[in-house]
């Protein structure tokens, strides 16, 4: 049951999906335990169903999503056709506004049980990124791996070479950590959409748009620009004091919500350090922990998830042009939850606005 509630300058929904403070709660599980013993997909099936997952039902979501990873042959044609300028978001975005014209639609288009379609889309969408980039690099797209679960299999698909150990547990960390954080304006957009009787594609396509666009994502793709320039960690205070005195955002610093620090920073930033030093590029992290401190003593704030996230992604071969698109398959999980629980509740919401224009006026006589 959710309820829309008004207050004072705020529009809040009641849900049973997610806490974001004071502690960040995934279905009443600190999100600091799940990500050291379960995988991002039972994450996302507890976020869906309120409940974690039995061995068997982990094992049909595995077979689910491995079966939304083969593309059907439209598909794969189509990819081959787009335009080479077009961004790996345009075609996520294009592919969902187009997934209903195709001549043999997947079947997990019917979305009435989002429960056996949510791990089809999660496949369906990691296999079209997967895809398009290797296509964009000259390569054929590769069939997933049975064995391998969602972390691994992107980096298979990708590269062709799969994460493992260390490595895809940190990944499956990330995405645990960026599958749900409240009502963002993307998950606002994914419940309106659903008070409007829009279907879970029309939906996710309208979420996604919102979040392919977002500050966030540029945010994180601009944290790497960050340590280029600094370069070193005695250079770090002086940066930081020049871009202050020319009134210059600090990408990766800050939060519209936290005020004392990003809970999930310091999970990532610990899982980043340990891949550096497995890779020898610890003295990167060495320059990204100055400008954190170069940060705090001279403008107080503290860096969000993307300042880690960034670094963790890059270490772990996935470019810029991929932040924004494994963002979106990793918020794939909570948007779903919010679209069903805005489904199971359904009337009509209708947003107050306050006028501050001018007074009603007369037209002049002509």
């Amino acid at each position: 049951m959710t309820d829309l509630v008004v207050g004072a300058g705020q529009v809040r929904w009641v849900t049973a999906v997610s806490a974001v403070e004071p502690d960040l709660l995934y279905r009443g599980y600190r999100v600091d335990d799940l990500v050291d013993r379960v995988t991002f997909l039972e994450t996302a099936y507890l976020l869906l169903t309120g409940e974690l997952p039995t061995p068997e039902q982990v094992a049909d979501w595995q077979a689910l999503m491995l079966g939304g990873m083969t593309l059907p042959v439209n598909v794969q044609s189509w990819l081959k056709r787009v335009p080479a300028t077009a961004s790996l978001s345009d075609v996520l975005l294009g592919v969902l506004g187009r997934v209903r014209l195709m001549d043999d639609p997947p079947e997990f288009l019917d979305t009435r049980d989002l429960q056996a379609s949510l791990p089809q889309w999660l496949g369906f969408l990691t296999a079209v990124l997967a895809a398009r980039y290797r296509l964009s690099q000259g390569e054929l797209p590769l069939e997933p791996h049975d064995e391998l679960g969602l972390a691994g299999n992107l980096g298979w698909l990708l590269h062709g070479r799969a994460v493992k150990g260390f490595a895809e547990r940190s990944l499956e960390t990330l995405l645990i950590l960026l599958a749900e954080h409240g009502l963002t304006p993307a998950t606002v957009s994914i419940r309106m959409a659903a008070v409007n009787g829009s279907d879970w594609p029309a939906a996710l396509l309208s979420a996604a748009a919102a979040a392919l666009s977002s500050q966030a994502v540029r945010d994180a793709q601009q944290t790497l620009q960050v340590l280029g320039d600094v370069k070193t960690a005695d250079r770090a205070a002086s940066w930081v004091q020049q871009r202050l005195e020319q009134e210059l955002p600090i990408p990766g610093f800050g939060h519209r919500i936290y005020r004392v620090g990003d809970p999930r920073t310091d999970v990532v930033a610990s899982r980043c350090r340990q891949v550096a030093e497995q890779q020898g590029r610890i003295d990167r992290e060495d320059v990204a922990s100055a400008i954190e401190q170069a940060v705090w003593d001279q403008h107080q704030k503290l860096p969000n998830v993307r300042w880690p996230a960034a670094r963790l992604l890059d270490y772990l071969r996935m470019e810029e042009s991929l932040f924004g698109p494994l963002f979106l398959i990793s918020r794939l999980a909570g948007w779903a939850a919010h679209y069903q629980e805005q489904c199971s509740s359904p009337g009509d919401i209708t947003a107050a606005s306050q006028y501050i224009g001018p007074e009603q006026r007369a037209l002049a006589s002509g």
